[in-house]
Formats: C-alpha cells, sequence, structure tokens
C-alpha cells in the first residue's frame, strides 16, 4: 500500500508538506489537524500518532503505516527527523500527563504510594543517556549564550561600581 513501483517503501512522499513536487502519493499532513487539498483528504500524522499511548511507538506503526520496517525508514528520513523529534517529545509529555493525572486520582483516593510519588515528583523525568540530541543542544546553547551574556553584564556592572 506504501509502496512505489519498484517495491521500495514511500517514506517522505507520504507527507504532504516534505513530498516536494510529486505529491500523488501524499496521505499525511503535518498539521495539527486533517485537511484536504484539491480534493484529497490528508490525515494529520501528528493527530495519528499522538492518539497512540504507546512509547514503543509498534502499534502506531502498523496500524497506520505499512508496519514497523517502514516506520524505521520513514524516522531515518533527514527531512521528517526534526517533526519526528517534535511529536517524539510531545507523546512523552503526553505519556508523562496520562500518568501523572492517574497518580493525582489515587492520591485523591488516599492511596498512600501515589501521594509518596506525587511528593517526590517521582513522576518527573530524568534525561535519558546518550548524546543530546539536535534540540537540546540548541536549548543548551541558547541558555550558556544568555548565561554569558548575564556574566558579562553583571561584571560591567561590578566596574561601574568600583569606579564610582
Amino acid at each position: 500500500m506504501f509502496k512505489d513501483n519498484k517495491n521500495g517503501w514511500i517514506t517522505v512522499g507520504l507527507i504532504y508538506e516534505l513530498a516536494n513536487y510529486n505529491t500523488k502519493y501524499a496521505k499525511f499532513t503535518l498539521d495539527e489537524s486533517d485537511k484536504e487539498i484539491d480534493g484529497v483528504k490528508l490525515k494529520s500524522l501528528r493527530k495519528l500518532f499522538l492518539s497512540f499511548p504507546d512509547p514503543t511507538e509498534y502499534a502506531f506503526a502498523t496500524t497506520v503505516l505499512g508496519g514497523w520496517t517502514h516506520w524505521e525508514a520513514l524516522k531515518k528520513s533527514e527531512k521528517f527527523q526534526p517533526y519526528y523529534e517534535s511529536m517524539r517529545e510531545e507523546l512523552d509529555v503526553r505519556l508523562q500527563s496520562i500518568g501523572f493525572q492517574s497518580l493525582y486520582e489515587k492520591a485523591q483516593e488516599g492511596d498512600y504510594n501515589s501521594s509518596k510519588l506525587l511528593l517526590k515528583k517521582e513522576w518527573e523525568t530524568k534525561r535519558k543517556a546518550g548524546a543530546p540530541s539536535n534540540i537540546e543542544k540548541k536549548g543548551l546553547r541558547k541558555e550558556a549564550s544568555q548565561a554569558w551574556s548575564k556574566q558579562v553584564s553583571d561584571l560591567e556592572k561590578v566596574r561601574l561600581a568600583r569606579k564610582s
């Protein structure tokens, strides 16, 4: 279903915004909601992805796409990676929110362990091991730049104070 005439997986060609000029295979959009373009209904890939509360992504891959190998091929596409990282980050936050809500409801019912986990903020995720993603690197560079600017500003204030 998602293969070209050479029996290869269609990856970014399935996504209208990434398909360049050949949109004949496009089935999905990167928009937050479904849309119709030139009489073709496009499903929101983001909305579909987030509708599967599955951190393994297997259910999404086998239900929405041509299977796990197709999903792996799409994720490896350089054009799709920033969108995937954003979708994955939102899915992680969504799953965390679902877990938090469940803990909160149990704590409201008097469950001691849930209350304890909430107090210790055990629901907060720790950063995963490994090299930081491009998004994390960009954020770290921004934080470092802001810290440097503040330091320079503080040093300038000290110099001015010493001159007075």
